[in-house]
């Protein structure tokens, strides 16, 4: 059983017209889980943690300086803990929630040229994180680059699109 709070607020800015649309949306949330079910064993088995709680903030700001083309950003920040959890392994209360990190980040940049060709680079990058309940094993930082190359156009009553695409 959770309670969740959230507070947020989107739109878009109207007085910086000369440089394009600038829309927003932010959000800060908090939630409280009681018996939070959590894998073990790469999820052959549940426990149940007594109480968890996640608490963050995020932000995505998106800029379309030019028709056609749109370059976007997004950041969460975040608080991830067990607060009460103990069982036969330990005592886990106080530690990180397993899987998820702190920081995320990501952006991506688009333009939608003439002729149906398009092209796009993207980032995203995900802070470290613990792998264990126990906090005792982390996850280094990892950041994902990636593009595309693009072309869609109609045929008939539908439409087509190729791309080529890749990441490292």
């Amino acid at each position: 059983r959770s309670t969740t709070y959230e507070l947020g607020a989107k739109g878009r800015v109207s007085e910086l017209a000369r440089l394009g649309q600038i829309r927003y949306d932010v959000a800060l949330y908090w939630i409280d889980a009681l018996n939070d079910i959590v894998p073990w064993d790469n999820g052959a088995y549940f426990l149940n943690a007594g109480r968890s709680r996640r608490r963050g903030v995020e932000l995505g700001l998106d800029w379309l300086p030019l028709r056609g083309m749109l370059i976007e950003g997004a950041v969460t920040l975040s608080d991830n803990r067990y607060l009460e959890y103990p069982i036969q392994l330990g005592d886990f209360g106080g530690h990180r929630v397993a899987g998820l990190p702190r920081t995320t980040v990501s952006g991506r940049a688009r333009y939608d040229g003439l002729l149906g060709f398009s092209s796009e680079m993207r980032v995203e990058s995900v802070g470290a994180y613990y792998a264990d309940d126990a906090n005792s094993a982390q996850t280094p930082a990892s950041t994902i680059l990636g593009a595309t190359i693009g072309y869609g156009g109609t045929v008939g009553d539908g439409s087509l699109r190729a791309f080529v695409a890749g990441s490292n």
